[in-house]
């Protein structure tokens, strides 16, 4: 049976099964391929966008951070007493102490600079001043050093009352100044 008015109908469903088979192969497979690669990479990318967000806070912590510290690095090293060796430290710091004493009308009997000692892995400059005076003069005197923002300590006090008219304290005191 041959029908001249229609064409075969498994020709034009095999056409349409080769036309779908066609438009699979050359354009929809090739795309969805490239589609779910690009997805991928996308995904691949916002994941590493996220850790970089994060590495960013954390880093912006440490930054804050850094700069705390080297604001109180910068205020430690401005309260050191100024001097590149233990021998000008010292002398820095007995020019300190004697500008002191003689704005609180302390006597300074003797000063001199010691030895050199360590501290931990620093060199640490010595000051030994002996003094003639009184108590309020003295506490006056220890107030002032304790006011002075400079990093130094007392390491040694030695009073001796001298008895006898107008009565007077002795005192030797030993000052230690870091150096960096």
């Amino acid at each position: 049976m041959i029908r001249t008015k229609g064409k075969n109908p498994v020709l034009k469903y095999g056409l349409i099964i080769l036309a779908f088979v066609l438009w699979y192969v050359v354009l929809w497979h090739p795309l969805a391929t490239k589609t779910a690669e690009v997805r991928s990479k996308l995904q691949t990318e916002e994941a590493r966008i996220e850790k970089l967000k994060k590495k960013l806070e954390q880093y912006k912590d440490l930054d804050k951070r850094l700069q705390k510290s080297r604001a109180e690095l910068d205020r430690a090293m401005a309260g050191l007493v100024p001097g590149d060796t233990p021998q000008l430290v010292a002398s820095s710091l007995q020019d300190m102490l004697l500008k002191k004493a003689s704005e609180l009308n302390v006597d300074v009997v003797t000063y001199k600079t010691g030895r050199v000692r360590k501290w931990k892995d620093y060199h640490v400059a010595v000051v030994t001043f002996t003094l003639d005076t009184n108590t309020r003069q003295l506490v006056r005197f220890l107030q002032s050093l304790r006011k002075e923002n400079r990093l130094y300590r007392i390491q040694e006090m030695n009073i001796l009352r001298i008895r006898g008219k107008g009565s007077r304290l002795r005192v030797r005191l030993e000052i230690e100044a870091l150096c960096v």
